[in-house]
Formats: C-alpha cells, sequence, structure tokens
C-alpha cells in the first residue's frame, strides 16, 4: 500500500499487540542510552526508524520491527510473509502521521502498523536473553578484532586467505585447523606451538603441521585463534537462537574472518508489555507514567491507537493525522 502522493515516506515500523484475558496487551521497546540522542534516549516506542533505500511502507515496517524485535515475536525467516500481512491489511490499524517541513516540500509521512500477534508476556524474557546474547557476541568480535590486528602473518602464523608457498606449489589458506601449545623434547623451558593448517592450490587440498617457538607472535596468534574459535561457536548459537541475521559476517570460502553485530538490532534496551489503561495514561499525561519517558514522535501514533481501541474509531483501520515536526524535535507534540 503506498503513501499518501502529496507526501514522502520517511520511516515506519509496527506496534505489535496481543490479547490476555479478553484485553489488549501493546508490547513497545525502550532506546539504549544514547547521550547525543536528546529525542529518543532512553524513550519508550514502537519498533520503527527511518526508510532505507526505495522500501515500500510495509519493507520499512517489518525490517525496523524485526531489528529492533530482535526477532523476538517473529522468525526473520518470515520476513515475507509479514510484508504480505500488510499488504492484505492484516492490521488492526494503519496509522500515518504527516509532518511538514518546509511550506513549499511535500511533508514527511511515518506509517505505523498496529497488528496483533500470537505471543504472550514471556516475549520480555525471549528479548532480554537475545541481547545480552548479542551483547557479548559484540564484545567477542571486538576482542578478536583487536587480536587479529596484532598478528604478524607469517609462516606458520597465518590465516585464511593468506596465500603461502610450499614445494614451489602456490597455496592458499583455507582454515586454520589448530593451534596448540606442546612440549617439545630438548627445548628446556621454551614453549611451542603446533599449527594446523588447511591449505588448497588448483590442484589438491593438503593439511600440513607446524611447531614453532612460541615468542610474542605466537602469543597472539594463540589469543586470536582461542578467540576465533569461540566466535565459530558463537555463530552456531544464533543459528540455534534464530536471530542469525543479527550478525555480520564476512568469510574467505568457508572460514570466518570477521563478525560483527549489527548496531540496529540492540537499539532497544529492554521491552515492557504494555496495558491499554496505562497508555492511557501516558496520552493523558503527555508523554510520562511512573518514570517511563516516551519518544515525542511516537506520541501522535500512541495518541490514535488509545482512541481507537477505546472505541472512538470503530469500523476505521486507516488513520492520517498531521503532527507539526518543529515541535516534535523540541520535545512537545502537537496533534489535532
Amino acid at each position: 500500500m503506498e503513501v499518501s502522493p502529496e507526501s514522502v515516506l520517511c520511516g515506519g515500523g509496527i506496534l505489535p499487540f496481543f490479547i490476555d484475558d479478553g484485553a489488549p496487551c501493546f508490547i513497545l521497546g525502550k532506546e539504549k542510552y544514547t547521550p547525543s540522542w536528546r529525542g529518543g534516549s532512553s524513550k519508550w516506542s514502537a519498533f520503527e526508524g527511518g526508510r532505507k533505500g526505495n522500501e515500500t511502507p510495509e519493507q520499512n515496517a517489518v525490517r525496523e520491527f524485526m531489528e529492533e524485535s530482535i526477532e523476538s515475536l517473529v522468525h526473520g525467516a518470515h520476513t515475507r510473509v509479514l510484508e504480505q500481512e500488510l499488504l492484505r491489511r492484516d492490521y488492526a490499524l494503519r496509522i500515518t502521521i504527516q509532518m511538514q517541513t518546509h511550506a513549499h516540500v511535500l511533508p514527511r509521512s511515518h506509517v505505523t502498523y498496529v497488528k496483533q500477534f500470537r505471543c504472550n508476556r514471556a516475549v520480555v524474557d525471549a528479548f532480554t536473553r537475545r541481547r545480552a546474547f548479542l551483547l557479548e557476541a559484540d564484545a567477542t568480535c571486538k576482542t578478536h578484532r583487536e587480536a587479529r590486528a596484532q598478528v604478524a602473518p607469517c609462516y606458520p602464523f597465518h590465516m585464511a586467505g593468506d596465500v603461502i608457498w610450499r614445494d614451489n606449489c602456490r597455496y592458499m589458506v583455507e582454515r586454520v585447523l589448530d593451534v596448540a601449545e606442546i612440549e617439545r623434547a630438548g627445548s628446556g623451558d621454551s614453549v611451542w606451538l603446533r599449527v594446523s593448517l588447511q591449505l588448497a592450490s588448483p590442484y589438491h587440498c593438503v593439511t600440513v603441521c607446524a611447531s614453532h617457538q612460541m615468542g610474542e607472535r605466537g602469543r597472539a596468534y594463540l589469543r586470536w585463534f582461542r578467540h576465533q574459535v569461540r566466535i565459530d561457536a558463537l555463530i552456531v548459537d544464533a543459528h540455534r537462537m534464530h536471530i542469525e541475521h543479527a550478525l555480520h559476517i564476512r568469510r574467505t570460502g568457508e572460514c570466518m574472518v570477521h563478525a560483527h553485530v549489527k548496531p540496529d538490532y540492540v537499539e532497544k534496551s529492554e521491552v515492557r508489555v504494555w496495558t491499554l489503561a496505562e497508555l492511557s495514561s501516558v496520552v493523558a499525561s503527555g508523554g510520562g507514567y511512573d518514570g517511563h519517558v516516551f519518544r515525542p514522535y511516537f506520541m501522535p501514533v500512541l495518541e490514535q491507537t488509545v482512541k481507537a481501541f477505546s472505541g472512538e474509531y470503530e469500523g476505521t483501520r486507516d488513520v492520517i493525522t498531521e503532527a507539526d515536526l518543529a515541535c516534535a524535535q523540541r520535545g512537545q507534540i502537537n496533534v489535532p
């Protein structure tokens, strides 16, 4: 479904809810603390964000929802299914907020879909576990990058993608199979490393093992390899938890050479289930409730949602309203 031809799509998202004992319960996320982000830091909103490229409203909304919820409600493999549901108008409410930027420029539109999901309050624990996992993975990836930067490639301390010559034949290192400390007869108190490499040439593959005295280069190489093994395990865990989309992985052949957590997946610091009565209090107070603060940009969406679920829009599923962008940027929202 296209936005109004008199406006330009700038963002979108999804406000999920489920029914608990006959009453709607809404799931919102709290933005992580960002000192430079005055309008959104540590504030509550739906799972939404800016448009990327030529995304349709449905694509924009689904991508932001999947990222910011860390796929706690819907598995990433169902992205296309969710987009099709929105296209079929399988939602409770579609709220389009139009914001005028300049007098002679088309207004910007932000589209939020209020949609029911088959879930319950356990989604809070699921999100918490997934975010904790991603933060651990992110820290491990950072340490891995630092360890990798300290390695000075020289035989046998090679990594996937390196080219070496052996018996007058050119090989590429496909994988570092193992790095282990060993005892070597007659070496005294010195420590040695045994490095096992899988090599490939245009004609055949070989596995070579080489020993080298530890030294500073060996210690740096061993640290890197241990982090490499840990990240490989984290990637397996991410697939098991169905959040592999949160990781950006660069490979040489089948071997991971770089990984990091996509920032969009850890934008929300926590999620919470809100009742209609609680959100009504948020609207009545102008954006606050029991110490919680809501994003100014989200308040027009929240106000229209509360009105709809309170019976004011019976039979209406598409709502268009206007917001003063200048007021939103100052933290004050005016909604007719």
